[in-house]
């Protein structure tokens, strides 16, 4: 009896190229960024990796708006009105929504996850942009964010009247940021505006 010793040649140059091209394809397929499913940053650079990145998003948010309409809002219509004839969902005085306004009660907006941006400064320049030049309006914006809108600007009132309480001046909420306008110490969460600067005669 000779032993002879085993020699495999597995994995070959080959492999890894073949798997590569596997994945390409799967992502491909799926719709999705080849880096995102196979975690593989080898040649990719800022451009393409924010093309593949955005385009993967735009799938995403497709996606999302299709488990929206099939699924999400037809189970929330229906256990609204079931949950309304039978009194399960009740006021802070104890008393039953009527069933009568299903329609006023029906009313709502579905939220779904949402992506910081790939290059946040020149991307979030760009979008007040759009809304300076009217393109988009800022409850588009927020949304595009994630946010409400409504539940925004009630937090940054909130914060606002938090920041006047203790005699804190939120500079981010100027109309001009870093400029005073006149009268602009009631805007300011009360707080008194900077002194101008002394005006000095040039010599002569």
């Amino acid at each position: 009896m000779t032993f002879s010793a085993y020699d495999s040649k597995y994995p070959d140059t080959t492999f890894s190229p073949f798997v590569k091209a596997q994945l390409q394809r799967i992502s491909s397929g799926w719709g999705v960024a080849y880096h995102s499913l196979a975690n593989d940053l080898e040649g990719v650079n800022f451009s393409s990796i924010r093309s593949g990145t955005l385009e993967e998003r735009d799938r995403w948010a497709a996606d999302q708006e299709w488990l929206i309409d099939s699924f999400m809002r037809p189970i929330f219509l229906d256990w609204l009105q079931q949950s309304l004839m039978r009194g399960a969902i009740l006021m802070p005085n104890g008393s039953a929504l009527p069933a009568g306004k299903l329609e006023k009660f029906a009313a709502h907006e579905w939220q779904p996850r949402r992506w910081d941006w790939v290059d946040p400064k020149s991307d979030t320049e760009a979008s007040i942009l759009k809304v300076r030049a009217g393109l988009m309006s800022p409850q588009d914006l927020a949304a595009a964010q994630g946010y409400d809108f409504e539940q925004t600007l009630s937090a940054i009132a909130q914060a606002q009247e938090f920041a006047a309480a203790l005699g804190v001046r939120l500079t981010a909420y100027d109309p001009l940021p870093g400029v005073e306008l006149p009268g602009a110490a009631a805007a300011n969460n009360g707080a008194p505006a900077a002194p101008a600067p002394a005006a000095t005669t040039p010599p002569k």
